[in-house]
């Protein structure tokens, strides 16, 4: 079962980690005063990259086991409602995932690097 969990840690970290990388590129792409060949770049996708799996891949794989342990002692029988509730969480959570960092990212390029 450890395995199982230690996948799923390494696919929030990726997650997080493309996310980072992605919404990055698109505020580094429509900003006028942003530019990919600068320190500022290097620093927002070399260091971002891995504080985003740290701290977001972190803190939403421990969110998504929380709330799995507790689904897990609500619900006593699986059912196909249980399935399509459990996946909406999940859709769920990678959304608000998304939009925490697209919010962050664009706080840090333009409030804290440029």
């Amino acid at each position: 079962m450890d395995d199982f969990y230690d996948s799923q840690r390494a696919k929030a970290g990726k997650y997080a980690t493309f996310l980072w990388l992605g919404i990055g590129v698109y505020h580094f792409a429509t900003s006028d005063v942003a530019s990919f060949l600068t320190w500022q770049a290097a620093v927002y996708f070399i260091g971002g990259m891995f504080a985003a799996a740290l701290i977001f891949g972190g803190v939403f794989y421990f969110l998504q086991r929380g709330i799995a342990k507790v689904l897990s002692k609500i619900v006593n029988r699986p059912s196909p409602i249980v399935a399509i509730i459990i996946t909406s969480i999940g859709i769920m959570l990678m959304a608000i995932e998304a939009v925490v960092i697209f919010f962050v990212s664009g706080w840090v390029v333009f409030n804290l690097l440029f």
